[in-house]
Parts: structure tokens; C-alpha cells; sequence
């Protein structure tokens, strides 16, 4: 299993991204995919839990 982030990334402006799970199985379309409220920058799963996923997605600051 392959989890790949994606996300579009522009200065002051949020777009959403998705989580898409790979395998080597059928390589030609993801196994399932996640929405999320804006791009992912990494992914990476959990040595002692393997199901769990762990990630970061940017914020943005605002000077008010």
C-alpha cells in the first residue's frame, strides 16, 4: 500500500487536496481516496500501527 498527498499550493490561497492509497495491485487507480480542506505536504504511516496515517497540511496566517 502507497498513500500519496496532493495539493495545490499558492501564496494566501487554501485549495482543497486529497489522500489517495495506491496498491500494487491494480496500479492504474487508487484503492480510495480522502478530501481534504486544503493540500497535503506529508504522509507518512506509523512503524508501531501500520493502519494509522499521519500528515501535515499548511495554515495560513493572517496579519489582522
Amino acid at each position: 500500500m502507497l498513500a500519496v498527498g496532493y495539493g495545490q499550493f499558492e501564496f494566501g490561497i487554501q485549495k482543497r487536496g486529497m489522500i489517495a492509497f495506491w496498491s500494487l495491485k491494480n496500479p492504474r487507480y487508487p484503492h480510495a481516496m480522502i478530501t481534504t480542506k486544503s493540500g497535503v505536504l506529508t504522509l507518512d504511516f506509523a512503524i508501531a500501527s501500520p493502519s494509522l496515517l499521519a500528515g501535515e497540511v499548511p495554515f495560513l496566517l493572517e496579519n489582522k
